[in-house]
């Protein structure tokens, strides 16, 4: 039954007439206020309903949780204590208290921030903050919720480890300088509130190559690149998070500058939690599940054991230069495939440049490591550096050594190029061992001369000795294969089963190999011992995987 229209209501058109048409009602004071928050609690009560449901498909008895609770207190009392309390001896100790006190120490925690944000940004295209299981992610990310309410207990959950990360770091620090009067106790807590805000700071730059990914990469070269140039020249550090960093470096009291560098990075927190919800709505629902997809496969491998093959799945596909062509006969065989590894690293311009900033690092710790001497009281320090040079040397190998990795995956099966095994895996191992004895090198060389000096031709000879060992680690590893099944199966002994031990050693040997290449790499102009046995122990591996390979 329709209702009435009176006279005047509406026009010749049927339409309604201006005059006597009502005026809507305003809304009372603070009813849009209360929408919105009744909105959002729709939004998380159905976030919560959506969550509640996954986790009951995965829910654990009570004895899993015994079990989960179990390995975290074993895991915080054999891992995380001891090496809590070596970070803190080596702080307190006379060269870890004269670094920290020293001129450049200021300076280089600035620099250690600014490559963090960097790191992050790079970070966010791969894996970023925003994370979960892939189905849970396409059951949020394609519904009509807030990106903010759906994803942010993953959000708040990494941004609490930044947190905690940051200030603990700062707290080492500031602990240590309090410890050795250089600092008061004022000065301190206000560095180890900058720390904190640089968690915050990291966390959404992390979000920031997650939403941006084409941008991440010139964004985390900008922000190095800012960091070098406020070393040159100081004034432009001013407005930077490194350079706030570096003014909030708890020298002596607390001082205007540190106050003016803590407000400052309190601004920028606010400002950078302000375009948070504007980044999520920037999230894609391909790219999240893409990213979801690629960790839980690369989890599936690790579980496995198989580090290589996980770390296959993030390898960067080759974009640029595909014009080029990599393959050209030559007169000289050697060329040939030298030009093949080179044109096909440059394919992947940011993997290959990271991998060359690495081996820079792994430069600089080893000119580092040699300029301390051979003193019984350097010794330790100098095998230190020369382990991390090992293990970041290790890490920038890879990039340039795919052709090696192809070399080894041949092996033994039909002659590929009428070229033989043992002499298609050293072709393909000249690209990487020039480029990385160069790189070594001129670091090693550049870092001897500005740290101190050192013994006739040490840098040389321990760069020369880590590019060439590590080059062989890689080779090792790349003929190491699948993980044999004999592993896996259960062994009793008196001590229980030491069979997931023995995996783990197996898993990590690479890392071990790189380590003990590093420290007796920088110990080879001392004693040539270390060397020796390094060198040895490398050779009986890499022969015993040649003899088994598939």
């Amino acid at each position: 039954m329709s209702t009435p229209v009176r006279d005047g209501d509406r026009d010749g058109d049927g339409r309604h007439d201006g005059a006597s048409a009502r005026p809507r009602p305003r809304p009372r004071p603070g009813t849009r206020a209360r929408d919105r928050v009744r909105a959002r609690a729709r939004a998380r009560a159905r976030v919560a309903a959506v969550r509640g449901v996954w986790e009951a498909r995965s829910a654990r008895i009570r004895h899993d949780r015994w079990y989960r609770a179990y390995v975290i207190v074993a895991l915080g009392l054999v891992v995380v204590a001891p090496v809590a309390r070596l970070v803190w001896t080596t702080a307190v100790s006379a060269e870890g208290v004269a670094a920290l006190t020293s001129a450049q120490a200021p300076g280089a925690a600035g620099i250690v921030v600014a490559s963090l944000i960097g790191a992050a940004l790079v970070l966010g295209r791969e894996r970023g903050p925003v994370s979960s299981t892939p189905l849970l992610v396409f059951a949020l990310a394609t519904a009509d919720l807030p990106r903010l309410a759906a994803f942010r207990r993953p959000l708040v959950r990494a941004g609490a480890a930044l947190v905690v990360s940051g200030a603990g770091a700062a707290a080492v620090i500031g602990a240590t300088l309090v410890r050795a009067g250089a600092a008061s106790p004022g000065a301190a807590l206000l560095f180890v509130v900058a720390g904190a805000l640089v968690g915050v700071v990291i966390l959404v730059s992390w979000l920031v190559g997650q939403a941006a990914p084409c941008a991440a990469g010139w964004l985390a070269a900008g922000a190095v690149a800012t960091a070098v140039v406020g070393r040159l020249v100081p004034a432009a550090s001013v407005a930077t998070p490194g350079g706030w960093v570096e003014r909030a470096y708890p020298v002596g009291g607390i001082a205007p500058p540190e106050i003016a560098a803590v407000l400052s990075l309190v601004a920028s927190v606010a400002a950078a939690l302000a375009v948070t919800p504007w980044l999520l709505a920037r999230l894609r629902p391909h790219d999240l599940l893409a990213q979801a997809s690629r960790w839980e496969a690369a989890s599936s491998l690790v579980s496995g054991v198989d580090l290589a093959g996980a770390t296959a799945i993030y390898r960067s596909r080759p974009r640029v230069g595909r014009r080029f062509a990599a393959v050209r006969p030559s007169r000289w065989r050697a060329w040939t495939f030298v030009r093949r590894d080179a044109i096909g690293a440059a394919r992947t311009p940011v993997r290959l440049a990271l991998g060359v900033m690495a081996l820079a690092g792994g430069g600089v710790l080893l000119g580092a490591a040699t300029s301390t001497g051979a003193a019984s009281s350097a010794v330790d320090s100098t095998v230190l550096l020369g382990t991390a040079a090992g293990l970041v040397v290790f890490a920038g190998l890879g990039p340039i050594t795919d052709g090696l990795r192809h070399a080894a995956a041949v092996a033994g099966d039909v002659t590929l190029y009428g070229v033989g095994d043992p002499h298609l895996l050293g072709l393909h191992a000249l690209f990487p061992l020039v480029l990385t004895v160069v790189v070594l090198v001129t670091a090693g060389a550049v870092t001897a001369g500005l740290v101190g000096p050192t013994a006739g031709g040490a840098v040389p000879l321990a760069s020369t000795a880590a590019a060439v060992l590590s080059l062989g680690v890689r080779a090792t590893g790349a003929l190491k294969g699948p993980m044999p099944p004999a592993l896996l199966l259960p062994v009793s002994s008196p001590a229980g089963d030491p069979m997931a031990l023995v995996r783990g050693i197996w898993a990590v040997d690479g890392l071990v190999l790189a380590g003990l290449v590093g420290g007796s790499a920088a110990l080879a102009a001392a004693t040539p011992v270390p060397l020796v046995v390094s060198a040895t122990l490398l050779g009986v591996v890499g022969a015993a995987r040649w003899r088994w390979r598939v």
